[in-house]
């Protein structure tokens, strides 16, 4: 139907669409609305009653089930412990030392387990005989016999099972208590005895006004209530508003015997809406109660609402058709004819628009995007540049001068002494190092590679140098073939050696390759003068400067390329961190990712 509409009058544009399909839409729903009767709403009202009836007497079953499922479980735990077992079973000894020692931890035990759960009163140990062992609250009269009283049922109980005796008079305390409370007892076990039952009890009390704090928080209509029973029907809890609902829990009894369901209850003049359920921990009986007579009021009142709201809609949805589907399509006109703009290259239109959060994210984030597109350009060039430079600079600080004139300076002390055997050694190493330079300097090679490399550089060292360094280097097994770039661990160690050990200090460099959580981590460690606070504070400014604007001829100049050629290279998350000490020596750090040598 919406689509012949659409074509025949050509809705193309979505203010049109939004006005027919709105006022249409709109329309059905209040006429559908309008003939569906009042017996279907009446049907619906006392729907909705009993299912929010049955949910609040859910929810409560739930809060009961919750708070007694704690002392079930406290009182499992306690009951099964061996020590309350084994002092039951020592009671007819003679051995009073022992009996004395049992009974000071028992008591000690029932009051340690009594703090997990505030809402406990008090804990009663009863023996075989019905007679107290011991309590951790008031004194209990040694004379009252627990067994045989009604409210205790048949003892003993059975076994694991925690059974809850509803509401009784505490008349067994040497100071008269007047109030009444909610006891649960359970028999004391042991499941390392072949026959665990002792016949002795662990009775546990609980104050009804835990009861009745769950109860009153409920709120069922102006003066609907709710009604707690025991299994035997005995009220655990009720109000006491009105004289007339004293009553009520005598006519209870007989109408739920099933563990939940729904009735009318005629009590005197009044009727009752009543939904129960039965609790799964403890077998009460929870009951709401509503009064027919509001359930009747808000069908009335709804009536009149119906009939008033299907009038007022209609004429609102004329009206409102209009101005929303104008306030919803302005924001998209003004955002169309910006993009126009966009297209002709204007990138500094700001599409920004907070008319709606809708509307303000999405060109928020359009605008980001222009901006992002702008910033990359520029960095694309910039980046362009700096690659050039950072190629430069580190070809540069690789292949030293100044190393390359001292070694050669030692070539020719070689010569003149006639060590051919030793100038052919060094030459050859000298040939290594360069053979490994000349090459692509942003190339990767494998970490046994760059090892090696280092090994040379070590070598011409101590040609130089002899027994003045010990160098020392240890890889993990499998990380021998993982990739990295080339030339990053001779600058770093020439670092070491020209900066921490000046003026002819012995020392040892320590090279090691290990797994690291963001892939490998490659310490190189000196025990050389280390750095002071300010040579430190300058190097790490350093590294955090970008490779272009670095153009300080201080030293450091092979750690700042290492550091920004490898964050070129792999992000942010990776480059070189140092730790240093003065007078104790330097740790420098190199964090790459763990890229294995393709097959």
């Amino acid at each position: 139907m919406l689509h012949l509409i659409t074509n025949r009058y050509r809705l193309k544009t979505i203010r049109n669409r939004i006005m027919v399909y709105f006022s249409l839409i709109f329309a059905i729903v209040i006429l559908l609305v309008g003939f569906a009767g009042y017996r279907y709403i009446s049907n619906t009202l006392m729907s909705e009653i009993d299912h929010y009836s049955e949910k609040i007497v859910e929810e409560k079953k739930g809060n009961i089930d919750s708070f007694f499922s704690q002392i079930v479980t406290l009182l499992q735990m306690t009951a099964s412990n061996s020590l309350l077992a084994d002092a039951m079973l020592q009671e007819n000894r003679t051995d009073y030392g022992k009996l004395l020692l049992y009974q000071r931890q028992v008591e000690a035990y029932l009051t340690n387990m009594q703090k997990f759960n505030a809402k406990i009163k008090d804990l009663i140990i009863i023996d075989m005989n019905g007679i107290v062992y011991d309590q951790t609250g008031p004194v209990v009269s040694k004379e009252y016999r627990f067994y045989g009283k009604s409210w205790m049922g048949d003892v003993p109980y059975p076994f694991f099972k925690v059974k809850f005796l509803g509401i009784h008079d505490q008349n067994y305390y040497s100071e008269a208590d007047s109030g009444q409370i909610i006891s649960a007892a359970a028999p004391i076990y042991d499941f390392n005895r072949s026959t665990p039952n002792t016949r002795a009890t662990l009775l546990c009390n609980l104050n009804v006004s835990e009861i009745e704090a769950v109860a009153k928080e409920t709120r069922l209509e102006k003066s609907g209530f709710l009604i707690i029973l025991d299994e035997n029907g005995a009220p655990i809890y009720q109000p006491h508003t009105d004289y007339r609902i004293e009553t009520i829990p005598h006519l209870l009894k007989e109408k739920t015997l099933l563990p939940s369901g729904d009735f009318i209850l005629n009590n005197d003049s009044e009727s009752y809406k009543v939904v129960y359920t039965t609790s799964k921990v403890t077998g009460w009986k929870i009951a709401a109660f509503i009064p027919m007579r509001e359930v009747q009021s808000h069908m009335q009142n709804l009536g009149t609402y119906i009939i008033g709201a299907i009038a007022a809609s209609i004429l609102l949805i004329a009206f409102s058709s209009y101005f929303l589907s104008a306030q919803i399509t302005r924001p998209f006109v003004s955002l169309m004819r910006k993009m126009q703009r966009i297209e002709r290259g204007d990138l500094d239109v700001q599409l920004l628009d907070d008319s709606s959060d809708e509307m303000h994210k999405v060109t928020q984030r359009m605008d980001s995007m222009i901006e992002n597109i702008q910033s990359l350009t520029r960095d694309v060039y910039a980046y362009q540049i700096q690659g050039k430079v950072m190629e430069l600079q580190a070809l540069q600080s690789q292949i030293n001068p100044h190393f390359l004139y001292n070694t050669l300076q030692s070539v020719k002390a070689l010569a003149v002494t006639g060590r051919n055997a030793d100038i052919s050694k060094m030459v050859t190493l000298m040939g290594g190092i360069l053979r490994y330079a000349i090459n692509n300097v942003q190339e990767t090679v494998t970490v046994e590679q760059e090892l090696q490399h280092s090994d040379t550089y070590m070598k011409i060292q101590k040609f130089r140098y002899p027994d003045q360094f010990l160098y020392e280097v240890y890889c993990e097994k499998g990380l021998e073939r993982t990739k990295m770039p080339k030339l990053i661990l001779q600058p770093l160690i020439e670092n070491a050696i020209l900066h921490g050990f000046e003026g002819g200090m012995k020392g040892k460099i320590s090279v090691r390759v290990e797994k690291a959580e963001a892939g490998i981590r490659i310490s190189i460690e000196d025990n050389g003068k280390g750095m002071s606070l300010e040579e430190e504070t300058k190097l790490q400014r350093r590294l955090e400067m970008s490779p272009v604007s670095d153009n300080t001829a201080e030293g450091g100049v092979g750690l700042i390329n290492v550091h920004h050629r490898i964050r070129m290279k792999y992000g942010e998350r990776y480059g070189v961190a140092f730790e240093t000490v003065a007078g104790q020596g330097t740790r420098m750090e190199i964090q790459l990712p763990c890229l294995e040598e393709s097959t």
